[in-house]
């Protein structure tokens, strides 16, 4: 239907003061006798162009048939309605939907979300009876959700009928009865909070910042509150008022569910308090009592920022009486997961981020679980100020296993934070200063410097160029030109020290047969063994072995068992000048206790050095080799048996060099040219036969 068509009312009223745009259609439904205070509701609807809810107009074509119908300019319309507060309600750069009047005048909307969380509708209204009593006409701030008095008579709105509980709407409002019960809503009992200075310092600032707030106040109030009200105006954030108004209602939120005996409760209002504050999840759903006490005590936190701020952080995480939790998530709980992680997260909130870090900083202990939750990973800025981290993040920083930081901390390297919760594993050396890591962090970004390489491993740096030519460690530079700035491969280097962290002992002191690995390397490599052979046992648990941990020059230096590496060295096949004596009696076809017995008589050279063990050299051996001869291979020699050769011996044919009766040997030993020499005689003879 076109709006040629819509003729005006017979009966028509201007707005009154203060008046919502639902009060005033019904009031022109009464005014014009309809059958039904709601017809000019049907009647409007029935015009409509599009979908729009007539109360609180989304379109032109909208408010020019009401103001066809009513004789009312489309501002003055738009001034009835929720609308009106569009700025009041948005951050600082939000976009906002507008209306374009024919005028050329535009006008912001209230989006239908924040329609359903900041206003109320016109079938779930409040009033002031005493208000009522004055004019019968339902008032425009009594839509804003956060507001629970009527500043003029300085009491709690009421929401319900007092009789049967009904909520009530505009039209029962403004008819001034209950549709159920019929209840003369001018007689409702009220709430006098005329004594609570503060409550009505938060309930007249929020009017103030919808510009709905009586021209007397606060000025209303008495001369000796005065100086309290500048002081609590003063103290709070210098910030934009939607922002503020966030801020507020953000805190109230998070107090739903808080018992009745929490400490911080705005004192002034507990003379109404409400247990079902605890059953109830949405602002929507709580009495007026109840919500203006979330609202002072919201306010409290505000004023005197941040140091109230923080006293509300410290009362809320002891709520309920557990001040003991310890958990992050449940000790800021609703307050943390609505507010700090979701809905002040813009930059308009940025100082109250700021305020929420300082608290943590200062006040919140260093417990493993201010490090795992959100806040502490993906909030930068926050991290960096804690003076320590935990070991699983060092651990990913420096690119090493979780082991081998108590190698660094044993080393320097990094330093435990003392202040902070014992550590709860063994593989987890708990917190960790945080200077210390990032500087090792950066100096590391490029690779291990050789010195910090060969402190962290305990050898000297000749050793590192032995593990680097063996495969089990890579260079980035070139170690053996002494270059300073040669660096190393940090991942062989982890890799490395984490398979020996599994196997080291914990003596303080050296035992007779230990030795640090760089006091062994010469002698090693005097007798052909390479350190990369010992690391490799090491690391493979084949000797004992760790890292020396009495204070002192040689403090962190690897030591080795030398009795555990004189036997795994003898079992190595390497191509030496010099042979084990496992090697060297495999050579010479005996018993190693009896090559030990032919040295001990001197019938072999031999060295014995701590580490390297009993070694031959080869030219000797050949030379031994050369030179004598068993009692088995003389008897192969002379062509017979074994048991032959030995009753020769008792006949004085063949004298052995050693054996059981001349030095306490075990074998029978023999020259070899002796041996020879009755080879050709026993041949001779043959001959002349």
């Amino acid at each position: 239907m076109s709006n040629r068509h819509t003729h005006p009312f017979l009966c028509r009223s201007p707005l009154l003061p203060g008046e919502s745009l639902a009060s005033l259609l019904v009031r022109l439904s009464l005014l014009n006798a309809y059958p039904s205070p709601n017809m000019v509701v049907t009647i409007g609807r029935e015009r409509l162009f599009g979908k729009d809810v007539l109360t609180q107009p989304r379109y032109v074509e909208t408010y020019h048939m009401l103001e066809s119908l009513t004789g009312l300019a489309p501002i003055t319309l738009y001034r009835a309605t929720p609308h009106t507060f569009a700025q009041q309600l948005a951050l600082p750069g939000d976009e906002l939907s507008t209306v374009k009047l024919a005028d050329g005048g535009v006008l912001p909307l209230l989006s239908p979300s924040m329609l359903q969380s900041h206003i109320w509708s016109a079938q779930r209204a409040s009033y002031c009876p005493h208000c009522l009593q004055e004019e019968p006409y339902h008032r425009l701030s009594w839509m804003l959700c956060a507001l629970n008095i009527c500043p003029t008579h300085r009491c709690l709105l009421v929401r319900r009928c007092q009789t049967c509980q009904t909520l009530l709407r505009v039209t029962d409002i403004v008819k001034g009865r209950c549709p159920k019960c019929g209840f003369d809503l001018t007689t409702a009992a009220t709430i006098d909070v005329s004594g609570d200075n503060f409550g009505l310092f938060a309930q007249f600032t929020l009017l103030g910042w919808f510009g709905v707030a009586p021209e007397e106040s606060p000025d209303s109030v008495p001369d000796s509150l005065q100086t309290n009200w500048s002081q609590w105006m003063v103290s709070m954030p210098q910030q934009p008022e939607p922002v503020l108004y966030r801020l507020v209602t953000g805190i109230q939120r998070s107090l739903l569910g808080i018992g009745a005996e929490w400490s911080y409760w705005h004192p002034a209002s507990k003379s109404f308090w409400t247990p079902s504050v605890i059953q109830q999840t949405r602002l929507q759903s709580l009495t007026p009592e109840a919500a203006y006490l979330l609202l002072a005590t919201a306010f409290q936190a505000v004023v005197n920022w941040p140091h109230n701020f923080y006293t509300f952080l410290d009362a809320y995480r002891g709520r309920d009486g557990q001040s003991a939790r310890r958990a992050f998530s449940r000790e800021f709980g609703t307050l943390y997961r609505l507010c700090l992680m979701k809905r002040w997260t813009s930059s308009h909130f940025q100082f109250v981020q700021e305020a929420f870090d300082d608290y943590l900083i200062e006040s919140y202990p260093l417990t493993a679980s201010l490090f795992s939750y959100h806040r502490y990973r993906s909030t930068p800025q926050f991290a960096n100020r804690l003076p320590c981290m935990p070991a699983n993040e060092v651990a990913e920083r420096l690119q090493a296993p979780l082991r081998v930081l108590d190698r660094l901390l044993a080393r320097g390297f990094l330093v435990n934070y003392q202040k902070a919760v014992p550590r709860t594993s063994f593989y987890q050396p708990g917190l960790i200063r945080r200077p210390e890591v990032l500087d090792l962090e950066k100096r590391w970004s490029s690779g291990i410097p050789q010195e910090d390489a060969a402190r962290l491993l305990g050898v000297s740096v000749p050793i590192l160029n032995d593990l680097i030519d063996a495969g089990m460690l890579t260079a980035i530079g070139d170690l053996h030109k002494e270059d300073a700035a040669a660096k190393l491969t940090p991942k062989p280097v982890m890799t490395l020290v984490e398979r020996l962290t599994y196997g080291t002992g914990m003596i303080r002191e050296l035992e007779p047969y230990t030795n640090f690995l760089s006091d062994l390397a010469p002698t090693l490599f005097h007798y052909g063994y390479r350190p990369a052979m010992v690391m490799e046992l090491a690391g493979k648990h084949l000797i004992r072995f760790g890292w020396e941990r009495r204070p002192g020059p040689y403090f962190g230096a690897l030591w080795v068992s030398t009795e555990d590496l004189d036997f795994q060295l003898e079992r190595l096949p390497e191509a030496r000048p010099f042979l084990s004596r496992r090697q060297a009696a495999r050579q010479l076809r005996v018993p190693v206790a009896i090559l030990m017995q032919w040295s001990h008589c001197g019938l072999i050279p031999s060295l014995r050095e701590r580490g390297v063990g009993w070694q031959f050299t080869r030219t000797d051996v050949e030379h031994f080799a050369a030179q004598y001869v068993v009692l088995e291979e003389a008897a192969h020699l002379l062509g017979i048996y074994s048991q032959t050769l030995r009753l020769w011996v008792k006949k004085g044919d063949l004298s052995p060099i050693s054996g059981r009766g001349i030095d306490g040997c075990q074998r029978l030993l023999f020259r070899r040219a002796d041996v020879e020499r009755l080879c050709l005689s026993r041949q001779r003879k043959e001959r002349v036969v």
